[in-house]
């Protein structure tokens, strides 16, 4: 067993965001520590 670092990464789902709204999101996350952010593109 092997000690790694655990990640925390969240996934946006912007259908009806605009560019600032996502922005926002993106830096309050990254103030949370979170490490990853993923956004759909479908």
């Amino acid at each position: 067993m092997t000690n790694r670092p655990v990640r925390i990464a969240v996934q946006l789902q912007p259908q009806h965001a605009d560019y600032s709204q996502i922005r926002d999101a993106v830096l309050r996350a990254e103030d949370l520590g979170v490490d990853v952010i993923y956004n759909w593109d479908h």
